[in-house]
C-alpha cells in the first residue's frame, strides 16, 4: 500500500453542488457536434445514444462510429470514457446475442439496464421496474406494520405519505402502462397502507381512498398526464414533448395517433394522451386560465371514466371490455 502527498487544493467545485453539473455540461457542450449518427441525450455524466434502424448492421455501425468520435473527444479534453458503464440495449427481434465495439473492449447486449433510475428491458416492458418499486415500498409497508401501534394517526399518516406513496411518484408517465398483474399488486400495497394507517380492516379499498381523500395510483398517473396534455396544448413544455402531439384548433382536441401495434401502440403517452384530454378530463378543469389553477382543479378530479387495458373488464375467451346493462362493449379504444 501507498499513499500520495498532501497537495492544496485551488480550485474545484464542492460534490453536490448545482454549479457542477452546470460547468460540467458546458465542458463538455462541444462533444455533441461530432456526435452525427444518433441521437445523444445527456444528464450531467450521464450520455446515452440511441438510433433506430431496421438494419441490424446500420444500427451497430452508427453507435460505434460516433462512440469512438466520444472517445477522440474524450483523449483529446484529458478526460477518459469508463468502459464498465457501458452497456448495449436493443429493441427488437435479433437472431441472436449482439455486441458492439466500445474502443478496444467488447460490450454485448444486455437484457435489462437502469437508466437514471429507470429498469429498461429491451422488450419495454416496465414489470421489472415495478417489481423493484413495490419490493421496496412493501419494505416500507412491514416498517409501518411494525412501528404503527406506538404511533399516533398523523405521524402514521405521514410515514404513508412519505416513504410508501411516494416510491410509485418517479417517472410515472414511464412506466404507467404496465401489466394488470402489476397494477393489482400496487394497489394491494396501497390498500394494505391504508389499513395499517387507519387501522381499520373491515371497509373496502374505495372507502378507505375516501377516508383518506386519495386515490388510487393509476389515477394520480392519469392527473400526471393530464397536467403535461394541459402544458403541451398551452406551450408549457419543451419542443421535442410538443412535437409528438396534433392540437386541432377547429375542433379544440388533440389528433388521435394511428398506431400500427395494438400491443405496444396504445401503450403510450403519446397515444394515450389525447384520450385523456378530449373525452376524459371535465371542460371546466381544461378551461383554466393558468397552470396553477389548473393544478389545484384537478386535485379534485377522479378520473374514474378511464378505459384503458388496467381499468376495463376482462372476459376470458371473450377479451377486454366494458360491461354496461349487462352487455359487452369490447375494446373501446
Amino acid at each position: 500500500m501507498s499513499f500520495s502527498e498532501w497537495a492544496k487544493i485551488i480550485c474545484g467545485v464542492p460534490q453536490g453542488s448545482v454549479l457542477g453539473p452546470i460547468l460540467f455540461n458546458i465542458y463538455i457542450n462541444d462533444l455533441f457536434c461530432l456526435i452525427t449518427n444518433t441521437h445523444p441525450c445527456n444528464y450531467a455524466d450521464d450520455t446515452t445514444l440511441s438510433v433506430c434502424e431496421t438494419s441490424i448492421e446500420n444500427l451497430i455501425y452508427k453507435l460505434e462510429d460516433d462512440t469512438w468520435s466520444a472517445i477522440l473527444w474524450f483523449d483529446s479534453n484529458y478526460m477518459k470514457l469508463n468502459n464498465d458503464k457501458c452497456h448495449f440495449l436493443t429493441n427488437g427481434v435479433t437472431p441472436e446475442q449482439l455486441f458492439i465495439k466500445v474502443g478496444n473492449e467488447m460490450i454485448w447486449e444486455s437484457w435489462s439496464e437502469k437508466l437514471l433510475g429507470i429498469t429498461i428491458t429491451n422488450d419495454l416492458n416496465f414489470d421489472t421496474h415495478l417489481s423493484v418499486i413495490c419490493k421496496k415500498a412493501s419494505t416500507k409497508m412491514s416498517a409501518l406494520a411494525r412501528v404503527a401501534p406506538l404511533l399516533p394517526f398523523f405521524k402514521r399518516r405521514l410515514i404513508l405519505k412519505t416513504f410508501i406513496e411516494s416510491q410509485f411518484s418517479y417517472c410515472p408517465l414511464v412506466w404507467m402502462f404496465c401489466s394488470r398483474k402489476m397494477n393489482r399488486k400496487m394497489n394491494y400495497i396501497h390498500e394494505r397502507s391504508l389499513r395499517i394507517t387507519y387501522n381499520n380492516y373491515t371497509s373496502t379499498f374505495q372507502e378507505l381512498l375516501k377516508m383518506d381523500k386519495s386515490i388510487t395510483f393509476h389515477q394520480r398517473n392519469i392527473h400526471t398526464i393530464a397536467t403535461e396534455m394541459y402544458k403541451v396544448k398551452h406551450n408549457l413544455c419543451p419542443s421535442y414533448v410538443s412535437d409528438l402531439f396534433v392540437y386541432n384548433d377547429k375542433t379544440n382536441k388533440f389528433t388521435l395517433p394511428v398506431v400500427r401495434s395494438e400491443k405496444m401502440g396504445k401503450k403510450s403517452w403519446q397515444y394515450y394522451g389525447p384520450i385523456v384530454w378530449n373525452s376524459m378530463i371535465p371542460d371546466n378543469i381544461k378551461d383554466s386560465v393558468n397552470i396553477n389553477i389548473f393544478k389545484e382543479k384537478i386535485k379534485s378530479w377522479v378520473p374514474d371514466n378511464c378505459k384503458c387495458k388496467l381499468c376495463i373488464d376482462f372476459i376470458p375467451g371473450v377479451g377486454y371490455g366494458i360491461m354496461r346493462d349487462n352487455v359487452f362493449y369490447p375494446n373501446p379504444f
